[in-house]
């Protein structure tokens, strides 16, 4: 596994309590040699003459082979690191057949900005030319820096994460505003839902109407939805993943990021031995098969 590989070009330098910063080209260096088909990229800035850290990404070799046989479904969502310098990881998440989130890419950049999002945005189509294809939805918040950055995937479908907009509503308008989007708008399928939705909403709170007619109903509302979602109105896979590092997050920044590889292959291995397990002569797999089981 790329794990061991570099844990074996690293030695003890990964455990050094230094200044982890000055140890990222020698750990980009250890993925680059370990896995030869990854895109990584470190990018730094001159303050006061000095060169300083300032993003870096990383996509692993497999992940655009990984991309072409999951849904073409990317979540994108940033949270932050819990160490002292409080940077933030950008992340991209598909989902496969039996229905795993699969982490396809990460970066470290300083905050979710629109330079950051277009930064994160370029290298991942340049790693997976996939991304950016009209088969393919990109869902994510409503943060000003990614949607500022849409120019990087302009053939892709951009969709608005309904829970993250359920939030919003509730931030700015209460609760009942946001059990009412919930229960009439969330899972509206068809323009008369829709407008049926509108008006149980108005009679609650008109300001909650007014205030959802002027979010871009193209990126959230399914009858003006152009692309696919595969059943995915939220971008929940990238928050399992947010979630999955909770502790790897307090961690320094050659120690996260050798922590979020090994993480991930080792689930990618563990997926892939269930995989080797199928059986070929069955037409569904076992997710694909409880869903039809559900609805029979």
């Amino acid at each position: 596994m790329c794990r061991t590989r570099l844990k074996t070009i690293l030695g003890d330098d990964l455990q050094q309590q230094g200044n982890q910063f000055r140890l990222l080209p020698a750990y980009l260096d250890a993925v680059r040699t370990a896995d030869p088909q990854a895109l990584v990229h470190l990018q730094t800035g001159n303050h006061q003459d000095i060169q300083r850290f300032q993003r870096l990404f990383i996509c692993p070799g497999v992940s655009s082979e990984s991309f072409r046989h999951c849904r073409f479904f990317l979540a994108v969502d940033g949270t932050f690191t819990k160490e002292i310098f409080n940077l933030t990881i950008l992340m991209a998440a598909s989902v496969d057949a039996e229905n795993h989130a699969v982490l396809v890419a990460w970066a470290i950049v300083e905050g979710e900005s629109e330079e950051s999002w277009r930064y994160f945005l370029g290298h991942l189509v340049t790693a997976i030319p996939q991304v950016d294809h009209p088969s393919t939805t990109i869902i994510s918040d409503r943060d000003k820096g990614i949607d500022a950055a849409d120019d990087r995937v302009p053939r892709a479908h951009r969709a608005y994460c309904l829970e993250h907009l359920s939030r919003n509503v509730q931030e700015n308008l209460g609760l009942p505003s946001r059990t009412a989007f919930n229960s009439h708008l969330h899972f509206a399928l068809t323009e008369e839902k829709l407008r049926t939705g509108f008006d149980k909403l108005s009679e609650i709170s008109p300001q909650a109407t007014e205030y959802l007619c002027n979010v871009n109903l193209s990126k959230w509302a399914t009858p003006y939805f152009q692309g696919k979602r595969y059943g995915h109105n939220t971008s929940n896979m990238v928050e399992i993943m947010n979630s999955w590092i909770v502790e790897e997050r307090k961690l320094s920044i050659v120690d996260l990021l050798h922590a979020l590889w090994s993480k991930n292959m080792d689930l990618r291995f563990r997926h892939r031995q269930e995989a080797d397990k199928f059986d070929w002569e069955v037409v569904l797999t076992k997710y694909s098969a409880s869903l039809l089981a559900q609805s029979i």
